[in-house]
């Protein structure tokens, strides 16, 4: 038993010793992978790029931050970073955020940055659309649904005698809303929560001048 014992010692010190070699080891092993993987994820900046914003938590932080303040992290960034625009690193990709009015007017008249493909692509997701529909909205001879309405339908139908008849169906709808609002002229109105009221009394009349007799809202 001694003899035993007094072997054990040596094996067990080295079973120790090794794993207190192997460990700093692993532990580095791992610290320069992950830096790799970091590196390797990490969207690339173009020097005309806006500058980058990183986020306190790599690679989420930016997509956290815009699930719990929603447009609200927007504002805390404009006003933590005081840049009239910036990009936002997103896990592989990134987003530009533009602050600085003249900066959103000369991007919305550039011709190389466009919404369609993010409509594309979140529309047939949020709205559940039918395969049809999704087809018709990517348009069936090359040049989708959307650029259509937004060149050529939108345009002509804000202006002149389309717009005016808009006015009209939308102040009618509002009027007959506004006169069911109080029984009788004795009796005051009562709007339980005004904003929910104002939105929807607006709402609905919007809709009803866009999408007239078969508005299905």
């Amino acid at each position: 038993m001694a003899i035993n014992g007094t072997s054990a010692v040596p094996t067990l010190t080295a079973h120790g010793l090794e794993r207190m070699t192997t460990m700093p080891v692993a532990v580095a092993i791992a610290v320069i992978l992950a830096a790799l993987a970091f590196g390797a994820l990490s969207p690339r900046l173009d020097p005309r790029e806006p500058p980058l914003v990183k986020p306190g938590i790599p690679l989420v932080g930016h997509i956290i931050g815009l699930m719990r303040h929603q447009a609200q992290y927007h504002i805390n960034l404009q006003r933590s970073t005081r840049k009239p625009i910036a990009t936002l690193p997103m896990l592989t990709g990134k987003m530009y955020a533009v602050w600085d009015p003249y900066l959103t007017a000369a991007g919305l008249r550039n011709k190389s940055l466009s919404s369609t493909p993010h409509i594309l692509t979140a529309t047939p997701v949020l709205s559940q659309t039918s395969q049809t529909t999704t087809a018709l909205l990517h348009g069936p001879l090359g040049e989708p649904l959307v650029d259509k309405m937004m060149l050529k339908a939108i345009p002509a139908s804000l202006k002149g005698p389309p717009i005016h008849r808009l006015n009209t169906t939308a102040l009618t709808s509002l009027a007959a809303q506004l006169t069911t609002l109080a029984p009788s002229p004795t009796t005051p109105a009562t709007v339980p929560n005004a904003w929910l009221w104002l939105r929807r009394l607006l709402t609905t009349a919007t809709t009803a001048a866009l999408y007239g007799p078969h508005d299905p809202f």
